[in-house]
């Protein structure tokens, strides 16, 4: 097995300091690079914002409820678990030649970085926030394809834009090219599905790994510049296609990196082994990270729910006992673990934590057997089921409840349709002032647009159209992306590079954050 290349630790920029590192140990930092990785997450801001994103419940109050950062640090945690039991595990040390200390210190601080990550991409107000994302450019980009008529007020303010704005007011020949310039590259855009799809099948996944690979700027566009290794094991859908359900493997089931990050992705996938004659295949550590985050969110949510008093414990425990695909086995140590309720809330709040660790612990354990059962299958790529579903039928009970008592509350939909007002009022704010044909109200616009975000994209506009004569020749003399951000016009970007501005923003917002936001810019707050 290709287990030295799945532990690739080269980076998209090579490190220096990895260099001054030996295997597991080094003069100066005894840290390797899959345990510094961690690092750079852990105090990235990218990681603090995940404290005010939505788990299931937008915007609550209840300091009791799960966001997502405590539901990816608990995430995290399984995802540690699984490193120790591997690390104890006979057959995948002689399957994989690795030993213990290599699993400790390796795959162990993969897993925990990679669980960490996995939602940073996440919009506000939780996968719903990636439908409105997606539904939204899709009736724009509908709207747009006929730019002699266009349907929408907003694609006609967006083709106004591109041709009335002002590019030199001394030069008609100079202003006509431009116009068309600027139309062309939108009708190459509108007519390249591959590129649209970063917009109507949006991911939180794609834009982890954006945020992960470049928006996290520090004056280049390798962002936290992870290890190919720990990026790999965050890739649950390891394409930049059209996702497809339908498909046979799991990896393609969803648009998973966006296209400007295909070199990345095709870097990180060729460092560590993982392109067949069919595409890229998973990481094999993917599977154990994704079985981490499905027992959180099904034991985790349905708690959540218990907290609200929306799901009692007994109606859990009928459902599982009624359950002809759950073993008499795991039913009878649910139920001997769960007896002690008097009728006190403190007995009770006893009774749920051994229930949950029961369950944890079932989960954990069918989670394990199925990944060194099946490694062979996964690192060939023909495994295509997740872990804890493989022969067992309590993620699946539990997948049905969280679908009946929980995702179908009105209070989450209700909430859910204030963040579909709040996501799309973002939107057309940001189109008509980037679009807008006075320079003044896209500076404004700019102005509020996250600097660190802005500065990302214009490095992209940079690097892919222009060298220094030209923005020398246009802004004057500048050392730094710096230095041209404070006369930049955002009309110099192309129509898709706006878009990808305002994507990216509304992306890397929480949910008290956009909310206030639009507020602010509907002038209902100062």
């Amino acid at each position: 097995m290709c287990w030295n290349e799945f532990l690739n630790t080269n980076r998209i920029r090579k490190s220096q300091v990895d260099d001054r590192r030996t295997d597991l140990s080094g003069s100066t930092d005894n840290r390797n690079p899959f345990e510094s990785d961690f690092g750079r997450v852990i105090f990235s801001s990218a990681c603090r914002r995940l404290h005010d994103k939505t788990q299931v419940f937008p915007l609550t109050s209840d300091d009791n409820i799960h966001s997502r950062l405590t539901h990816s640090l608990e995430v995290m945690n399984i995802g540690l678990s699984f490193g120790i039991y591997l690390c104890g595990n006979e057959k995948f040390k002689e399957t994989t030649g690795l030993t213990s200390e290599d699993i400790l210190r390796k795959i162990s601080p993969i897993l925990k970085t990679a669980c960490l990550v996995h939602d940073i991409g996440n919009p506000p107000f939780g996968h719903f926030g990636e439908e409105v994302i997606q539904e939204y450019f899709k009736n724009l980009f509908f709207s747009l394809m006929d730019k002699t008529n266009p349907e929408s007020e907003l694609s006609k303010h967006i083709y106004k834009g591109i041709c009335d704005t002002v590019y030199c007011k001394d030069n008609e020949d100079i202003q006509k090219k431009c116009v068309e310039k600027q139309i062309t590259e939108l009708s190459d855009f509108l007519s390249n599905p591959q590129l649209k799809y970063d917009y109507t099948q949006f991911d939180g996944n794609a834009e982890g790994f954006r945020i992960l690979t470049k928006l996290q700027y520090l004056g280049d566009l390798e962002g936290l510049n992870l290890t190919f290794a720990t990026l790999a094991s965050i890739l649950k859908y390891p394409n930049y296609n059209e996702g497809n359900k339908e498909d046979g493997n799991i990896g393609n089931h969803k648009h998973g990196a966006f296209f400007t990050e295909k070199e990345a992705l095709d870097k990180v996938m060729n460092g560590c082994g993982l392109k067949t004659e069919k595409g890229f295949i998973r990481h094999p550590l993917v599977f154990l990270m994704e079985a981490a985050d499905s027992i959180c969110y099904l034991i985790m949510d349905i708690e959540d729910a218990n907290q609200k008093q929306w799901l009692t414990l007994d109606k859990l425990k009928y459902y599982i006992n009624k359950d002809e695909n759950i073993s008499l086995d795991i039913k009878n140590k649910l139920m001997q673990n769960t007896q002690t309720t008097s009728g006190n809330n403190n007995y009770s709040k006893k009774e749920w934590v051994s229930f949950r660790t029961t369950l944890l612990s079932h989960l954990m354990e069918v989670a394990t057997n199925n990944f060194v059962e099946k490694l062979g299958d996964i690192v060939r790529g023909e495994y295509n089921n997740e872990l804890i579903e493989d022969n067992d039928g309590v993620a699946k009970l539990l997948k049905y409840i969280t679908r009946e008592y929980i995702l179908s509350n009105r209070e989450i939909t209700s909430l859910e349709i204030t963040g579909e007002a709040v996501i799309s009022g973002i939107l057309n704010a940001y189109i008509k002032y980037f679009f807008h044909t006075n320079k003044d109200f896209r500076d404004r616009g700019k102005s509020l647009i996250s600097r660190s975000i802005f500065m990302t994209i214009l490095h992209e506009h940079k690097e892919a159209y222009h060298d220094d004569s030209y923005f020398v020749q246009k802004y004057g003399n500048y050392q730094s992306i710096e230095k041209l951000y404070k006369n930049f016009d955002v009309a110099d970007f192309t129509v898709e590079e706006r878009f990808r501005l305002i994507r990216d923003f509304i992306a890397c917002m929480t949910d008290k954050f956009a909310l206030n936001h639009i507020r602010k810019l509907n002038g209902q707050k100062i």
